[in-house]
């Protein structure tokens, strides 16, 4: 018999938002800064009828920073953020500096965040999802640049995020994934440094490198928390030419040495291989 349709849905999705920000002195050391976001989402799902939903939110912004020097500053933020069915709170604080003389700066911060109604599997089993989870994670970052000539810049940058369930999800009413269980799909420790030099190609200004990234072990199964994605590392190429002051050229060669190695992974018999060796030119014309 012939094949009829078992769903036949159609989502339609709209969004509008609008912020404000402002910062204030303080002090001559002393800075606070503030903002307002607010967004609008609608959605509309036609099956047999049509069903609308509409809502708004309002989140806040809030930062202070704190000079210690010309080269060197301290700042603390906290903002809010929301989509239909999720929330996220977030703290940071750390410390920037710029030593432009001697071609060095950075970023150095510990952070927070909160997430709250994530999409869920049900717990009534039916393969359907629902929003009621929650995660936080925890972590460290930091970002370096720095230019031993005024032709070469490098770049280097690692984070350490410790990204965990935080509310029990019990499944088909028997399977339990605990509170302050591992996210999957999330690395403990990753980085990556960058060496870019600026030259010229034929008498055209350009510049070329490479990018060395590293991944570590991550999560694989969320429910089981016994299969971990093994740690790779991809070297990529890049090189760029102003061919003119409208066409630029671009040519890159990611995982150079043809890593084999697993993007992410839903259980161990559903694990996503990484992309091979792919070479990419493209060329840029500015109007």
């Amino acid at each position: 018999p012939d094949m009829g349709p078992n769903t036949d849905d159609l989502e339609e999705q709209s969004g509008q938002g609008i912020y404000f920000q402002d910062q204030v002195n303080l002090s001559d050391n002393w800075k606070a800064m503030f903002g307002l976001r607010y967004d609008q989402f609608e959605q509309n799902i036609t099956t047999s009828d049509t069903t609308s939903t509409s809502k708004s939110y309002i989140n806040p912004r809030l930062g202070l920073v704190y000079t210690l020097s010309d080269e060197a500053r301290i700042y603390t933020s906290y903002s809010e953020g929301a989509r239909p069915n999720s929330g996220t709170n977030s703290y940071e604080m750390g410390v920037k500096w710029d030593f432009s003389e001697h071609g060095f700066s950075g970023t150095a911060a510990v952070f927070t965040t909160e997430k709250s109604n994530i999409l869920a599997s049900s717990p009534n089993g039916d393969g359907t999802t629902e929003a009621l989870g929650e995660a936080t994670s925890e972590g460290f970052e930091f970002d370096m640049s720095y230019r031993p000539t005024s032709d070469t810049l490098i770049s280097m940058s690692y984070a350490y995020v410790d990204a965990k369930n935080a509310k029990e999800i019990t499944l088909w009413d028997w399977y339990v994934i605990d509170d302050g269980a591992r996210l999957g799909n999330v690395p403990e420790h990753s980085g990556s440094i960058m060496v870019r030099q600026f030259s010229e190609f034929a008498g055209h200004e350009g510049s070329a490198g490479f990018v060395v990234q590293y991944i570590g072990e991550q999560l694989g199964d969320f429910l089981e928390q016994d299969f971990d994605l093994p740690s790779y590392t991809l070297v990529n190429l890049f090189a760029n030419v102003a061919l003119s002051d409208k066409l630029d050229l671009n040519v890159n060669i990611d995982n150079l040495l043809d890593e084999e190695y697993y993007a992410n992974s839903y259980f161990e018999a559903w694990t996503m291989p990484g992309a091979p060796r792919s070479i990419k030119a493209s060329v840029k014309y500015s109007f």
